[in-house]
């Protein structure tokens, strides 16, 4: 009989999708490389791209916003968003501009927003570009996308147009957000200089949005809680428990039901730094912060746990934790400058430290000389 027919070829080999390639890089390094061999012609792989290195290690965040490569990317965004506008939806700026915060682009801290001219020049050109995309469009922005804008801006710091724009929509449609969303939203109003007492505070938002929270505390766990807590705590001068106590009331009850040892350390420590701040009083709550601090101590950033330290020794009664706590940190990374975080200003924990120690009566002698040294 004739031979068998030969097998077909196998077909070629499929390369993932573009986007799903960036998502996957392992390093910077591997996602200039990949840009280098491929581009990214479409958004949406240049937007996966830039969410990639939003997620890039602390310790490679202050090289990559020295980058000549990052700046070309940034000057690539802002011509691509002034070109092709109508190619960015809503969901794509939103986790552009969270990316760009997270790299630390424009504001070096948070709230209130930094001025115009923090960032290079080439940064605040783009954020300006993405805030002129985003502005006209915010009404086509579903409630999570527009509170993730909202909260993205507020790191990295935004035009006054935008952030009306967005606190004039959230009004119009208030019923469609939820619980997260309205943490989302209050935390980026605080750290915009929109709190409680400032000239451009909107009273009515914010106020429905406590009032919502406060009746429905259900979902505000973790990092939520947190947000929520931090941006009622009345700032610098503190005493937000006692205008906001029904806030207070229902999100630290629903705190204390929870099981707080499954909470990531900085979801903590914003939680308890925000109950002190704040001046409310919850022992139970707070001892079980401060079971989390002894528990998971080495898993704390120098920064997270110099704030558990800080609330701790200000709301007080944990001196010994909080004694733990210093002897646990590691006091050269805390003034390594290379490691601050996006969000934290130079210093700033370096500062908080000395109030520490200056809370405790009779800190550790070994504590002291650390820190002196």
């Amino acid at each position: 009989g004739a031979p068998p027919a030969p097998a077909p070829p196998p077909p070629p080999r499929q390369l993932p999708k573009l986007d799903g390639q960036y998502a996957a890089s392992r390093s910077v390094a591997e996602v200039f490389a990949l840009h280098a061999a491929r581009g990214a012609a479409g958004p949406d792989a240049f937007g996966a791209m830039l969410v990639r290195l939003g997620k890039a290690r602390t310790d490679e965040k202050p090289g990559l916003r020295k980058d000549e490569r990052f700046s070309r990317l940034l000057e690539e965004l802002g011509g691509r968003l002034k070109r092709d506008r109508d190619h960015f939806g809503p969901a794509l700026l939103g986790n552009v501009t969270m990316a760009l915060g997270k790299i630390g682009v424009g504001a070096d801290a948070y709230g209130p927003a930094a001025p115009p001219e923090a960032g290079s020049a080439i940064e605040q050109a783009t954020l300006r570009a993405v805030a002129a995309a985003a502005t006209p469009q915010v009404d086509a922005f579903m409630a999570t996308e527009l509170a993730t804008l909202a909260f993205a801006f507020s790191q990295t710091g935004g035009p006054e147009s935008l952030l009306d724009a967005i606190v004039a929509s959230a009004l119009k449609r208030f019923n469609q957000f939820g619980a997260r969303e309205i943490a989302n939203l209050l935390w980026a109003l605080f750290n915009t200089g929109r709190g409680p007492g400032t000239e451009n505070h909107p009273k009515e938002l914010w106020d429905k949005a406590v009032d919502f929270a406060a009746k429905h505390p259900e979902k505000l766990v973790e990092r939520y809680a947190g947000r929520i807590l931090w941006a009622c705590a009345g700032g610098d001068s503190g005493g937000g428990a006692s205008t906001h106590a029904a806030l207070f009331d229902g999100v630290c009850g629903r705190a204390n039901r929870d099981d707080c040892a499954r909470w990531t350390p900085t979801a903590v420590s914003l939680a308890c730094r925000a109950v002190a701040v704040g001046g409310h009083r919850d022992d139970g709550l707070v001892k079980k912060f401060a079971a989390h601090y002894e528990a998971r101590a080495p898993q704390y950033f120098p920064e997270a746990l110099v704030d558990a330290a800080w609330a701790l020794a200000t709301y007080g009664g944990h001196g010994d934790v909080v004694d733990k706590a210093l002897k646990a940190l590691d006091y050269s990374r805390l003034a390594d400058q290379r490691e601050r975080p996006a969000g934290s200003k130079p210093g700033e924990s370096l500062a908080r430290l000395a109030g520490v120690l200056a809370a405790i009566p009779g800190p550790a002698l070994s504590s002291l000389e650390q820190w002196a040294e």
